[in-house]
């Protein structure tokens, strides 16, 4: 039951930084349904985020075993920092059959975009050792002309300069380890054992395991120069080359990156037998007798319950039962005894169940022994007579009513097994209806006469009855 005794449970976490709270507004385009309407908007932004999302895998019996993994390219990398400014005009206006709709920037002399902001996926979960670690993002601003110069070479056409700047950031992360219920996680092959909250209730219908990775950010910002040459014709600018670029490092900085503990809702099954003492009525041997059991599940996920390994005589009527959360299986528990006596057993039934891997049925039931039958001693090939008379066998064997025998010998068999010997020779007991050797250690005797009188006087009364 390997295979039902696993969950898999979907885990997202966000981890975060930030230098100060974004600030910003956005006036949006007023006035509002005008044919002519104009939009300001500012920012000052900074945040920085690690998305990753994962797979919690608990497997058991009790305790839990955890096992965290990370979702092919689900991981992401975003960075938002820097300062936005934006004013728009838009046009919504209708001339005859013609309409103009459109939106347009309107420069206003001043940087408008100052900020670093770019998308990275990655494989996570960026644990110590895995392939792509750290995840690197290099984010850019709009460059920015800091100065020109312009050189006429004949009437109309000039060649000048120019020097342009931009800012650049890179942005690194890594998770430095996952914690798991409280445990430190180093690897994805670690698995981490989890017991219950409540160690005398178990686990239960369900387990929330308490799950977060613990992670940081480096950031590396710098300021890159380009020298720019252009060529201009009047006032048209025919081309506009850079001739190299050359970065100057500003500052280098990190911090950790704060994940919210995630808990992990593992359901599980929760098996509950109504009775696990089953009493079966007496029962002779042929004969069968039937208990019906009633199993219920009390948990999130499916129970299931092997009924194979009942011992015999006992059987159940399915081999298997499948309940889902809240439902519940019935099946008869067979008693086909073979033998007579008390019958007892304790049968270990199997289940997927954390908290009960096993659930012990008492199995209890009494065969009665048959009616001893007739055990008179009757020489081979001889029957009493219907009316207690004397029968002699074809061998010589005497047979009288009440089960006394007289062997050709002449030695008398009695019903309790005794025997008296001819001649000589002791009345001894035995419990098997065997011949009993004689004592010798006794020197009283029985004469053959007084046996053979002892024998018709045991007739004799048997026939005045």
């Amino acid at each position: 039951m390997n295979d039902i005794r696993c969950q898999n449970v979907p885990v997202t976490w966000r981890g975060e930084a930030r230098l100060f709270d974004d600030v910003g507004f956005d006036t949006g385009f007023v006035p509002r349904n005008s044919p002519v309407s104009i939009r300001a908007a500012f920012g000052l932004l900074s945040r920085t985020t690690a998305d990753m999302t994962g797979m919690l895998r608990a497997q058991w019996p009790s305790p839990l075993t955890i096992n965290l993994t990370g979702d092919e390219g689900s991981g992401q990398l975003n960075i938002d920092f820097g300062l936005v400014f934006e004013v728009q005009l838009k046009l919504d206006i209708d001339v005859g059959i013609a309409s103009i709709n459109r939106t347009f920037d309107i420069p206003v002399g001043l940087p408008t975009n100052l900020a670093f902001r770019g998308t990275k996926p990655f494989m996570p979960l960026l644990l110590p050792g895995q392939a792509g670690r750290p995840v690197s993002l290099v984010t850019n601003t709009s460059r920015i002309r800091v100065a020109n110069f312009s050189v006429p070479v004949v009437a109309g056409l000039s060649v000048g300069g120019g020097l342009d700047i931009r800012g650049t950031m890179t942005t690194r992360y890594a998770t430095e380890h996952m914690l798991v219920d409280g445990v430190t996680v180093l690897a994805e092959s670690q698995g981490t054992l989890v017991g219950p909250v409540n160690a005398a209730a178990g686990f239960g219908a369900f387990q929330d395991i308490p799950t977060r990775p613990v992670g940081a950010f480096e950031y590396a910002v710098g300021i890159e120069l380009i020298p720019v040459i252009t060529v201009s014709f009047f006032s048209f600018n025919i081309a506009s080359i850079d001739i190299s670029s050359f970065a100057v490092q500003a500052f280098e900085s990190d911090g950790p990156a704060v994940f919210a503990t995630v808990p992990a809702h593992v359901p599980l099954p929760d098996v509950r037998f109504i009775s696990t003492v089953f009493n079966f009525p007496s029962t002779e041997v042929g004969d069968t007798s039937v208990l019906r059991a009633t199993v219920r599940n009390f948990g999130e996920a499916t129970l299931y319950v092997d009924m194979t390994t009942l011992p015999e005589p006992f059987t159940s009527e399915l081999a298997q039962l499948v309940i889902e959360p809240g439902g519940f299986a019935r099946t008869n528990i067979t008693f086909a005894p073979t033998v007579p006596g008390v019958v007892m057993a304790l049968a270990n039934v199997e289940t997927n169940d954390p908290d009960a891997p096993f659930v012990e049925l008492d199995l209890r039931a009494t065969v009665p022994f048959p009616p001893m039958p007739d055990l008179g001693v009757v020489a081979d090939g001889g029957d009493p007579t219907p009316d207690g008379g004397v029968v002699t066998n074809p061998d010589g064997a005497v047979v009288a009513d009440g089960g006394v025998i007289v062997l050709p010998d002449g030695a008398i068999l009695l019903p309790d097994g005794a025997v008296v010997a001819p001649g000589e020779g002791t009345l001894a007991g035995g419990a098997c209806g065997c011949r009993v050797p004689a004592s010798h250690q006794s020197d009283e005797r029985l004469p053959l006469g007084i046996a053979f009188a002892l024998l018709v006087g045991v007739v004799w009364r048997r026939r005045q009855r």
